[in-house]
């Protein structure tokens, strides 16, 4: 993801932290070929100044590697509690598609509560398919965005 896409991500990414409601929390984990969470780890309060953290942080995100979504589903599912839904977005495909929707789902099955993956394609369409595969293997949704102009 570069260029115009990495700015588009942010604003929305943006746009998502700041319509938080106060009594909310939130953990934001970018991936291409490893997986970080951004901040200090675990889930953040949806505070104001929590909020202007994470703006903060999410102008400085850079873009690189490849799309490889399953070491972020290892560090989400590693939240304690549990995550009650994730929003996962991708600009592009996924190497092996079966592979990435299997182990999502048998990492969503782990503890027997299945947390809903509202999936969003992002600009590109590539990915589609494999993810309605895993919003519906999760009780998610699923939301094609085009990243228009700001």
């Amino acid at each position: 993801m570069q260029g115009q896409r990495i700015e588009a991500l942010k604003r929305e990414l943006t746009r998502s932290i700041v319509g938080l409601q106060s009594q909310s929390q939130f953990a934001i984990v970018l991936y291409s070929s490893s997986a970080f969470q951004v901040g200090d780890g675990g889930w953040r309060d949806a505070t104001d100044q929590s909020k202007r953290n994470a703006r903060s942080e999410i102008a400085n995100i850079r873009a690189g590697g490849t799309t490889v979504p399953l070491p972020a589903f290892d560090l989400l599912f590693e939240l304690r509690p549990r995550p009650d839904a994730i929003y996962f977005m991708t600009d592009g495909a996924f190497v092996n598609p079966e592979a990435v929707v299997a182990e999502i789902t048998r990492l969503n099955r782990s503890t027997g509560r299945v947390v809903p993956i509202h999936c969003i394609t992002f600009i590109e369409r590539e990915a589609e398919e494999t993810m309605k595969e895993i919003a519906r293997q999760s009780g998610g949704s699923y939301t094609h965005v085009t990243g228009g102009a700001p």
